[in-house]
């Protein structure tokens, strides 16, 4: 749950993503609208296939960090995005 211009920003970044945003909801979407919430994680848990989970590269990734290259989304949205999620005191990450 981030500030929404984070979300559009990270959402550029990354093609194929979903932004849901909840309108007057706080920190606490689940809490605030749980019907809706509730909604579209099913939503997006019936649509989604799981990713592969390969812990050698997770291993290595941590130890050694992701190039630059490899990050998905439109070059112009990179350094907007990684700006904006680097630089929130209000970040969080969910997963």
């Amino acid at each position: 749950m981030i500030p929404v211009r984070h979300a559009r920003l990270a959402q550029a970044a990354m093609p194929g993503s979903r932004l849901t945003i909840f309108d007057r909801c706080g920190h606490f979407p689940f809490h605030d609208d749980p019907d809706r919430f509730i909604e579209v994680v099913e939503r997006f848990i019936d649509s989604t296939q799981a990713a592969a989970y390969d812990q050698e590269l997770l291993r290595h990734l941590l130890r050694t960090g992701l190039p630059q290259r490899a990050t998905s989304g439109p070059v112009e949205a990179h350094s907007p995005a990684q700006d904006a999620t680097e630089s929130s005191s209000q970040l969080r990450v969910l997963g």
